[in-house]
């Protein structure tokens, strides 16, 4: 094939593909795109058979990127505008009280710039609806560039899967090796893992939807533990009164499935002063977490969930590096950052569910995984009166990037410990509580009294 007719071809697909939204058309046009790169061109990939397809996906993944980010501002654009003109008619109107509260709720807008995940108990019918009508245009957003980066993996790799077999049959044993790679990359890569892993998240939260709940005498009750200290999320405790505000920060999303965990950080407002406080008191912990990794290539290691400052100060972490997860847990024995030792909580499967709790008091700690007894010979000591104001942070750091990819379908973490038998009770009481809706917490001091309520948000 002449130079001339290739670009020919390019400027075919162009005009084929203009009249398609950019974010519904860049699947398309990458497909186009390898289909003319399939056919007999050795001069155009005899010295890098991957270098333009490779430079074609990247620059699509791009345009769906910026197409998904410039619609999730428009999005925002609509909900700001919505709030004025409720705001407005209500003053029309003549409703008083309507239009003080539709105010307070366009003030926090403003103030913070970010839609909260759950609007006050005052809130106003219209404000509500226009709240629901947000969150479902932000989801529509996101399930389209979910599936046009899909979309676009799959061409991509279907390509590669076909080079690789004629570069093997032809005898370049080198290329093909790069060509292995480069798949390998892209099945990893962090936009195309999360854009499968949330599709199937989707489809998973749709099976289990029959499944038995279990019964209310057979399971722990979470409240128990948030007698002390409780930070509860995905449990069957609902109470309006105390949303936990949860400042989502990058790519980081929170909604019905649990925590999605794709990059950047989810972090609880205001919580480092009421962990030092409370854990110190109690010299206890109990962390309960029902998480799904989307793959075992991780490390940092990469943080699910933890309370720390950056990458060598913690009160602990629950992590995962690669194909394990581990534990770091500060005491006055185990040093600032809680890797004296750091606790190997052992193997587990990626894109699967799975059930961690650990329960730590001086002298005896209880680590199961699945509702299997892990790293029985660990002996860890001390307590926890080094324990600084570091805040709660779901999926990385608080100040340094140790990213984890995954979703938290479930957190519980008190200030108290249990016993063996209480772990079992739990992982046979969350493995049969997948109908429960994601979306409730809260988060007290001693003595049941709230530490934290209503929407507030955390200002820098």
């Amino acid at each position: 094939m002449s130079t001339l007719t290739f670009v020919m071809r390019l400027r075919t697909v162009e005009s084929m593909t203009t009249s398609i939204p950019m974010i519904k058309r860049s699947a398309l046009h990458f497909s186009l795109l390898i289909m003319i790169c399939a056919l007999p061109c050795e001069s155009l990939w005899a010295a890098d058979p991957i270098a333009a397809p490779k430079a074609q996906f990247e620059a699509h993944a791009q345009r769906i990127d910026l197409e998904a980010r410039t619609a999730r501002k428009e999005t925002l654009l609509r909900y700001s505008n919505m709030l004025s003109q409720v705001t407005a008619g209500y003053q029309e109107e003549g409703h008083l009280e309507a239009l003080l509260e539709a105010k307070a709720d366009r003030d926090a807008f403003l103030e913070t710039g970010e839609v909260p995940l759950k609007l006050r108990d005052g809130s106003p019918d219209r404000i509500r609806k226009a709240h629901s009508g947000y969150l479902a245009a932000v989801a529509k957003v996101d399930s389209t560039q979910r599936g046009s980066i899909m979309r676009l993996g799959d061409d991509y790799i279907g390509y590669l899967n076909g080079l690789k077999r004629r570069l093997t049959a032809s005898g370049n044993l080198d290329e093909a090796l790069a060509v292995r790679d480069e798949i390998k990359r892209v099945k990893t890569s962090s936009a195309y893992s999360a854009a499968q892993f949330e599709s199937a998240a989707a489809k998973d939260t749709q099976r289990v939807g029959d499944r038995p709940v279990v019964a209310p005498d057979a399971a722990p009750d979470v409240a128990d533990a948030l007698t002390n200290f409780g930070f509860a999320l995905g449990t069957r405790r609902v109470d309006t009164k105390n949303v936990v505000d949860l400042k989502v920060q990058g790519a980081a999303r929170v909604h019905e499935l649990g925590m999605v965990c794709r990059g950047g950080r989810i972090v609880l407002n205001h919580s480092a002063d009421t962990i030092r406080n409370t854990f110190r008191k109690t010299n206890a912990i109990t962390i309960e977490v029902l998480l799904t990794p989307a793959s075992d290539s991780q490390s940092g290691p990469a943080r699910i969930v933890s309370s720390s400052q950056d990458g060598y100060a913690r009160n602990f972490s629950l992590c995962q590096e690669k194909g394990k997860l581990v534990l770091r847990l500060r005491t006055t024995e185990t040093g600032l950052n809680g890797t004296n030792p750091e606790v190997s909580l052992g193997a587990f499967a990626a894109k699967k569910q799975t059930h961690v709790i650990i329960s730590y008091s001086p002298n005896r700690l209880i680590c199961h995984v699945n509702g299997k007894p892990v790293a029985p010979n660990v002996v860890l000591g001390g307590d926890f009166s080094n324990w600084e104001a570091y805040p709660l942070v779901f999926g990385n750091e608080y100040k340094v990037d140790r990213p984890w990819l995954g979703s938290l379908r479930m957190v519980n973490i008190s200030a108290k410990a249990i016993s063996v038998k209480d772990a079992y009770k739990r992982y046979d009481a969350a493995t049969r509580r997948n109908t429960v809706k994601f979306g409730s917490g809260r988060l007290d001091g001693l003595g049941g009294k709230s530490k934290l309520s209503g929407p507030r948000r955390l200002k820098r």
